[in-house]
């Protein structure tokens, strides 16, 4: 009976240890980031068949309120292909939870940084507020203008119905984890110039905001 119990005790820590080792097992794409086994609870706005390789850029591209999604194995349709869930709202990725479903995958969307030599920049994302010039632009000169008008140390472009708008902005606190990504924006870019020296990391995992007070309509 001892052995038992103990062989059932060995099993029940090996299971926790899976499960936890996948909820930290997160891999990534650009601004897609995911795991396995897991799911993120409630907030469904949408669902489609497909294969799980295509339910990231799904969510990233074609739906412009998706911030996070799960793929099961569950389908909606009778083709055998597996479900793309698409959710909305605030996540972080500690709220995945362990889904029992083998072939099963939660994901997020997350600020993807591309750093250059005097600033990091990324898609579909917003500084909100602290606007003290804009002017037209190319969405490529926006960080150029930002660098050639002080005090300007951040910005956003956005595209309104085809026509570049560089909004300039400045705030002596601002950092990359005040950036948020803006559902319904998908196309707008922003921007922060960098200190010399400083340390930054290509992906910064911020929470979405769907409150967006920036001056787009992208």
């Amino acid at each position: 009976m001892v052995f038992i119990k103990n062989i059932l005790s060995y099993s029940s820590v090996l299971f926790i240890f899976k499960i936890v080792t996948a909820l930290q097992n997160w891999r990534s794409q650009s601004s897609v980031h995911w795991t396995e086994n897991c799911d993120f609870e409630g907030n469904p706005v949408a669902n489609k068949a497909m294969p799980p390789s295509k339910c990231g850029d799904f969510c990233q591209f074609m739906v412009a309120d998706c911030t996070h999604f799960t793929f099961t194995t569950t389908t909606i349709a009778p083709n055998g292909i597996g479900t793309c869930w698409i959710k909305s709202g605030r996540i972080y990725r500690e709220q995945a939870i362990h889904l029992d479903s083998p072939g099963s995958i939660c994901g997020y969307l997350a600020i993807h940084w591309i750093n250059l030599a005097e600033l990091s920049w990324s898609f579909n994302c917003n500084f909100s507020g602290n606007d003290i010039k804009n002017e037209f632009s190319e969405g490529e000169s926006c960080g150029a203008l930002c660098i050639q008008n002080p005090p300007c140390n951040h910005f956003v472009w956005t595209n309104v119905e085809g026509q570049g708008i560089c909004w300039m902005k400045f705030n002596s606190t601002i950092s990359k984890e005040s950036a948020v990504l803006t559902p319904g924006s998908r196309g707008a870019v922003c921007g922060i110039l960098r200190n010399g020296g400083e340390t930054v990391n290509t992906t910064s995992p911020v929470s979405w905001s769907k409150d967006d007070e920036c001056e787009c309509v992208c």
